[in-house]
């Protein structure tokens, strides 16, 4: 006999409407790992800095795209994206990301219609790998490029992983 823990949990409102991390089982890996000290570089149309659920879980990114500092998000997108990696937990807002204790990098590589080059997906896998991710998330469909391939396989070599878009 001994005494546990209950199991993780967290206390934001939306959650309760969350059809998809209850599905994944995402509160019985809570248990072992929330994304606590992990940082996902989220590759997309950029995050909105000032979004209540995402604002504290934001790291320094880049504008690829245009080669600058502004990461804002010019078509939603990523900040979706964001919020399903990463969203704050037992923030008492909105509902959690799957590791919602990981930082969010964005990395903003596409223009203001949302498409994005090869070349500018593998800079931004480059780029981010340099500065520490650990996981760069790709919501776009890179199948057949060898940059992207090559950028994948230095962020291996650094001890990351890269995931993209199935569809």
């Amino acid at each position: 006999d001994m005494a546990i823990a209950p199991s993780a949990s967290v206390s934001d409102p939306a959650y309760s409407n969350s059809w998809a991390l209850p599905k994944i089982q995402a509160p019985a890996a809570w248990d072992a790992a929330n994304g606590l000290g992990v940082t996902i570089a989220i590759l997309d149309t950029g995050v909105d800095g000032s979004h209540p659920d995402l604002v504290a879980n934001l790291v320094p990114g880049w504008n690829m795209f245009d080669n600058n500092a502004d990461t804002s998000d010019v078509q939603g997108h990523g900040t979706s994206v964001s919020g399903a990696a990463a969203a704050v937990g037992n923030n008492g807002a909105g509902s959690a990301g799957v590791a919602w204790g990981a930082k969010i990098m964005p990395v903003r590589i596409s223009g203001l219609d949302g498409y994005a080059y090869f070349s500018t997906i593998a800079q931004g896998v480059n780029w981010a790998a340099d500065k520490g991710a650990r996981v760069a998330n790709i919501s776009y469909s890179v199948s057949g490029s060898a940059s992207v391939q090559s950028a994948a396989n230095y962020m291996r070599s650094k001890g990351g992983v890269v995931v993209v878009a199935a569809g």
